[in-house]
């Protein structure tokens, strides 16, 4: 039992490890994106704020995460014990359904979904907090154990976790209809399965459709999550995607049969199967050239310029925001008359780009009129 202990909390640590890294070593300067992108206040109408909307405890309990990612490492931190905590959930709910222990990796799959979607630099952590208090609610839900107990909860908590969490209340209503399916149908009360999921589909719509009879946004942000996503016109497939395997992993772990020999194989196949997803999931999402702009920016805004031309010695920058960036650098040296034409310059573009209706483009044209003094 010790031993088995042992192995899930060292795979546990090589996940923070793993998500540490990331976020720290290699795709740092996202993290900086997001912070300079909000201005966090410690007053009461800036919390009241997030409380009149549903979703808002969670955006103000990210934003306030958020703001320290000034210090990169932290912010890696940050999510990297995130990334654990869910995925501890995953597995507790699982366990709650009397899953192998011989399956612990698998709860890591969900995660690694997440941590694809937070590559995009418009993914929000509102949504990785809205889904941890989804979790949390789910967890606290199947550890009930009396029929009206559980059908209270539903009935306090789904609104609740609406205001709270936004649309993530969907996990809950999803996981609620599951379980209380399958309960029914092991005690033979078939008839009775159509009219509990109708009723929970109901309540989980009311939450919504109530709150857009006095909130001003479009139903299909207070269906799909108002602050999940930085662009208010579109939430990306990915969300929804995200939030079913959030739902359906702890079934689908608790419904396989322990093998009766090869464990080891069995943790081997499954931590391959980790390996090969995260590769094909990282590489895919995390945009590098994007990464470059952003750390030129952050140097920019730390006014790091020796650092600024060191990078550019080492790599010649091509897109317009890392020559415009470093082209500012040699000027606030001294250098820019004598080494301007010793880099590419892409043109009128490196001295000031071309603005773009993005929120990365603008960023070090902005520093230019903002610095050079």
């Amino acid at each position: 039992m010790l031993s088995q202990r042992r192995w899930k909390i060292g795979f546990s640590v090589i996940l923070w490890l793993s998500v540490f890294l990331f976020w720290g070593r290699f795709y740092p300067s996202h993290l900086s994106y997001q912070e300079q992108l909000q201005l966090f206040l410690f007053d009461t109408d800036y919390l009241i704020e997030h409380l009149i909307i549903p979703g808002g405890l969670a955006e103000y309990i990210s934003e306030f995460l958020v703001q320290f990612y000034y210090h990169r490492w932290i912010g890696a931190a940050i999510l990297a014990t995130l990334f654990v905590v869910l995925q501890l959930l995953v597995w507790l709910l699982a366990q709650k359904h009397k899953a192998a222990d011989v399956y612990y990796l698998l709860s890591f799959l969900p995660i690694i979904s997440m941590w694809y979607f937070m590559t995009d630099e418009n993914a929000m952590l509102a949504f990785a907090v809205s889904i941890l208090f989804a979790l949390g609610t789910m967890y606290l839900h199947v550890s009930l154990n009396s029929q009206w107990r559980r059908v209270l909860s539903v009935v306090l908590f789904a609104p609740l976790l609406y205001w709270f969490a936004g649309a993530a209340h969907f996990l809950f209503i999803g996981w609620a209809i599951i379980c209380e399916a399958k309960l029914l149908y092991q005690n033979n009360k078939k008839l009775a399965i159509g009219g509990s999921i109708a009723a929970l589909i109901l309540m989980g719509l009311a939450c919504p459709l109530i709150s857009g009879l006095w909130l001003q946004y479009p139903i299909f942000r207070l269906m799909g999550g108002i602050n999940f996503y930085r662009f208010p016109s579109y939430i990306p497939l990915t969300v929804f995607i995200v939030e079913a395997l959030f739902l359906f992993f702890p079934f689908l772990i608790s419904s396989l049969s322990p093998p009766k020999k090869n464990v080891h194989f069995a943790i081997i196949l499954q931590s391959l199967i980790l390996i090969m997803s995260g590769y094909v999931l990282l590489s895919s999402g995390a945009d590098m050239n994007k990464e470059e702009a952003m750390e030129y920016d952050w140097l920019v805004r730390n006014k790091e310029w020796q650092k600024i031309i060191e990078k550019a010695e080492a790599k010649s920058p091509t897109s317009p925001f890392g020559v415009t960036c470093l082209n500012l650098a040699l000027g606030k040296t001294g250098q820019l008359g004598d080494r301007m034409f010793q880099f590419y310059q892409n043109g009128t573009e490196g001295l000031l780009p071309h603005f773009q209706r993005d929120f990365i483009s603008p960023l070090p044209t902005s520093e230019v009129f903002i610095i050079w003094e």
